[in-house]
């Protein structure tokens, strides 16, 4: 049984969220708070596999938290669920450590989605989150051209993923320092400026097969 909290202040939102998981046999909503502060208090004390998280909250907002339970919590899960479609708050919730990017007017089948895949290890950005940071490198005439080696494509691709130096060396079978040397690589001959460049495009071009959500 995968455990959730939801981290939302709006209670008609929060409500359905709960309404939504409670008919999931695998997954048990542990509980909801509605303040940002509240949220590493609660994760000192209980077991959570996926936090629902949004970026509007009282207290500390989303993307600040999101950094802070990533760096104390590595291994749970975050989805943020928000109402937030603009390419920056995207791009900073994938370099703060996103596991998937959900805008709220989504349907319940889409969350059902999102937090399914998410669980079980993969990314989920839904098609209109990935399609904003597509438009918004477009429109920055951002262009990458240069062949990338079997080896660079495989760190692209499981960086794309979500998975972080460490978590690519035990994958590749390869050192710390082999992958980080992979990864600045990567990012110098592509010329991608963060993480979320690098996401997008490995989503545009195939190299990975995210969800398009609706």
């Amino acid at each position: 049984m995968k455990e959730i909290l939801i981290v939302e202040d709006h209670p008609i939102f929060s409500d359905g969220l709960q309404n939504i998981l409670a008919d999931e046999s695998s997954i048990s909503l542990l509980d909801k708070l509605a303040d940002g502060n509240l949220v590493i208090p609660f994760l000192a004390k209980n077991k959570v596999d996926l936090i629902l998280l949004d970026i509007n909250l009282p207290g500390i907002d989303g993307l600040s938290l999101l950094k802070e339970i990533k760096a104390t919590y590595p291994d749970i899960k975050v989805l943020i669920l928000t109402q937030y479609d603009k390419a920056a708050f995207i791009q900073s919730s994938i370099e703060s450590g996103a596991d998937g990017y959900l805008l709220k007017n989504s349907s319940k089948n889409q969350v059902l989605g999102a937090v399914s895949q998410v669980l079980s290890g993969e990314p989920y950005f839904s098609q209109e989150a990935m399609g904003t940071l597509i438009s918004s490198m477009r429109r920055q005439g951002t262009n990458h051209q240069v062949k990338l080696t079997k080896r660079e494509t495989e760190v692209m691709t499981l960086l794309a993923k979500g998975l972080t130096v460490n978590e690519l060396a035990d994958k590749l079978f390869i050192s710390a320092h082999t992958a980080e040397t992979h990864r600045r690589n990567v990012m110098a001959k592509m010329k991608f400026k963060n993480r979320a460049e690098l996401t997008v495009y490995a989503t545009e071009h195939g190299y990975l097969d995210l969800p398009k959500g609706g």
